[in-house]
């Protein structure tokens, strides 16, 4: 078939997330293995709707220590650079992803995400208003 190569890895992925997760949740919690596919079918559809059409990258060592990465990225967002970028600023970006070895979108992304935390965490979610 023509076309995109790499255009199969998406589909894979999910179906990577449903079989890891189903086996997870039918080992550790006993749910009925169709319960289980069902369940992560859902989570792996609710996780791509969340990241549509982005584009994502996963490096083959993940370092699950991300959060107090991404705590001390968010901290020093805050505050001005060593090398004299004002804090919230797009050359602070660029220092910081210099300083962690990422990329600037990846640095982007990540304030994004700990703003979110952060406003979630303040302002807290109106009744009726929770995610499902």
């Amino acid at each position: 078939m023509a076309g995109r190569r790499g255009r199969k890895r998406p589909y894979q992925l999910v179906d990577d997330i449903v079989t890891v997760g189903s086996r997870a949740l039918v080992a550790q919690l006993q749910l009925p293995e169709e319960q289980a596919q069902e369940m992560m079918r859902q989570i792996a559809h609710e996780v791509c709707f969340l990241n549509a059409k982005n584009i994502i990258y996963v490096p083959e060592a993940l370092d699950f220590e991300l959060s107090k990465r991404d705590i001390k990225i968010w901290a020093d967002y805050q505050v001005d650079g060593p090398e004299g970028a004002t804090k919230y600023t797009a050359a602070r970006v660029e220092q910081l992803a210099d300083e962690h070895k990422l990329t600037v979108q990846q640095i982007y992304n990540i304030i994004r995400l700990m703003k979110k935390r952060e406003l979630t965490g303040i302002q807290g979610v109106l009744p009726g208003l929770e995610a499902d």
